[in-house]
């Protein structure tokens, strides 16, 4: 049972890390296509 929901945490944390991940890295392209084009190498 434990083990249960330890699993189901971790999904959980991959889960929103992923959407924040996501909203990190629009939120960089963003600000590198207004700020800096070239820096996207």
């Amino acid at each position: 049972m434990l083990a249960k929901s330890l699993i189901c945490q971790a999904f959980v944390n991959l889960f929103y890390f992923d959407i924040f991940k996501l909203y990190i890295l629009k939120y960089e392209d963003y600000r590198t296509h207004l700020f800096c084009p070239l820096s996207n190498i």
